[in-house]
This record gives structure tokens, sequence and C-alpha cells, in this order.
């Protein structure tokens, strides 16, 4: 009996192996089908082995692999032959400080008022007595904090809070049912 090793037509890819059987018409020699050759193949870890030009060869094989560029964007590997650019993660990425401070939620003036507490307030209430006039009309007319606003900056500002502590305010005042 004769191995033989079975190949896609089209991508050219090793699929499998089968035993040839004898040509009744030609005893000792035997049926080789299309897609197929009596060629031994090496299988590589890693590698799909392909048939072209009457010969085996081997290109990279991480189909299935999922990696994440910098960036964020996921990657699953579809294709034969792909490689892995040198700055791929294994892991999706954290978030960077922009995009966390970005996903808080918007807080209602009461919450981050109640949240700020009687003395934090009051420094914002001082400071609104020296205001000029376009800053009174930010404290005064703030309908949503949004955490990435110009408004809370100046706030923070104000408070001589750190981008953290403005953080905190936030998630602890979402909590607030006011």
């Amino acid at each position: 009996m004769k191995e033989l090793y079975h190949f896609n037509g089209d991508t050219r890819e090793f699929v499998g192996t089968s035993l040839a059987r004898e040509d009744p018409l030609d005893l000792g020699r035997f049926l080789i089908p299309a897609n197929a050759t009596d060629a031994l193949v090496e299988r590589i870890d890693g590698k799909a082995a392909l048939f072209t030009g009457g010969a085996w060869s081997h290109v990279v094989d991480i189909r299935g692999e999922t990696y994440w560029l910098p960036d964020g964007t996921e990657i699953t590997v579809d294709t034969l032959g792909h490689v892995k650019p040198n700055n791929a993660l294994d892991a999706k990425p954290l978030p960077t400080a922009q995009e966390i401070r970005a996903a808080i939620a918007p807080i209602s003036p009461l919450q981050g008022i109640l949240t700020l507490g009687e003395a934090e307030w009051g420094k914002v209430l001082a400071y609104r007595e020296t205001a000029t006039w376009s800053e009174k009309v930010v404290i005064d007319n703030a309908a949503d904090w949004v955490r990435t606003s110009q408004n809370i900056a100046f706030f923070g500002h104000l408070l001589d809070y750190s981008d953290e502590q403005m953080d905190t305010l936030f998630l602890q005042a979402a909590q607030v049912n006011a």
C-alpha cells in the first residue's frame, strides 16, 4: 500500500492522508486522484503545508488566533501566511485615562453638590463672589456635569482637585439618588 497526501484544490493546503488503490489494469502501479500526491509532507507546528509546483512548502498558520493593535483594534486571523506585527498585543489594551473619563456618565449639579459637601461647595460659592460674569454663568448654569467638560475642569481647578479626585467625585456622585 502507498500513502497519499491530499490538498485543497483551491488553497493547495494539506488536508489529510489516505491509502492509494492499486491500478487494476497495471498491477504494482497506484492510482493518485486529483488534489493528491505521493510526495511525503512534513508537518510543522504553527505552519500549514502547501503543495505547489510539485513540492510541499510551509507558511505561517495562526488562523483562529486573536491579537490587538495598540489602538485597540481587535484582529482575528483567518488567512494563511498572516504574520502578527511587532506591536501586536496578546490582550486588549487598557483604556487611557482620557478614555475612562469620557466614559464616566454625566451627573446632575445636585448630585455633584451633595457629594462635594457643604465645605467644598462653599469654596466654589466663595469664589463666585469675586468671579467674572462669565465664571458666574458657568457656576450657576451647568445643567449636567460632564466629566470631560471645561466647566468641570474649572471646578476642579477652583477646588485644587487632581484628575483622580475629580474622577472619584463623579463616581461617588453617580451613586447619589437625588
